[in-house]
């Protein structure tokens, strides 16, 4: 239940992927997202009794150039000190209480203290990732974070390694894009068919583009 669980919380990124569309993990405040949700066919709803000022579940369906794709995820204000209890209990009322995390993290897909120190209403994308891999892309990434350019962070370097990585060894940041390379294999590799060619393509076209803005 566990593998299943984690799988249907990457599927919206893989689908949007495919799909050519690059998805946001990062607002500079909520009237962004409220923009972004309100261009696609997306609304918010409360987590529990939470305010929907501090964290929400943004839910709908999200405009690609291949058409709209189903969309679920957990967004929490980057200074909201306890979405970790509201993530968990977003994650156990959707898949079941026996679910065991302890080999997880909740936690944002940028690093929020660096987003808070540019933009201190930032809206974060939360995600739930394996834990020895988290704590392992943080020390490699944080010297070399860029301030944000406009209003908004897409999917990135940090998101890529957090959702589709399989750490085998200590990371270290010149072999980044080598780690990026590798998360491919998490996507449609098969070019049997047309649409399948056009989503590995979509895949690796988005990849290149990530990690052209890699810094070394």
């Amino acid at each position: 239940m566990l593998a299943f669980a984690i799988k249907s919380l990457e599927m919206d990124f893989k689908t949007l992927l495919e799909a050519s569309e690059r998805p946001p993990v990062a607002f500079e405040n909520r009237k962004g997202l409220e923009d972004w949700m309100a261009s696609n066919s997306l609304s918010d709803e409360r987590i529990g009794k939470r305010r929907l000022h501090n964290i929400c579940l943004v839910v709908g369906q999200v405009s690609t150039p291949l058409g709209p794709r189903l969309y679920s995820q957990v967004w929490a204000k980057a200074t909201y000190r306890t979405y970790r209890y509201a993530y968990l209990a977003h994650v156990l009322q959707t898949f079941g209480s026996n679910l065991d995390l302890s080999a997880h993290d909740i936690d944002h897909a940028v690093s929020k203290a660096h987003v808070a120190e540019f933009w201190p209403e930032a809206w974060v994308n939360l995600l739930l990732v394996e834990r020895s891999l988290n704590r392992a892309i943080g020390p490699m990434l944080e010297r070399n974070l860029r301030a944000p350019v406009g209003t908004s962070i897409s999917f990135g370097l940090e998101p890529a390694l957090k959702l589709f990585y399989q750490r085998m060894m200590r990371l270290k940041r010149s072999q980044a894009e080598s780690y990026l390379a590798q998360t491919s294999q998490h996507f449609i590799t098969s070019r049997d068919t047309l649409r399948d060619r056009v989503y590995a393509d979509n895949v690796i076209s988005i990849l290149a583009e990530i990690a052209d803005e890699i810094e070394e």
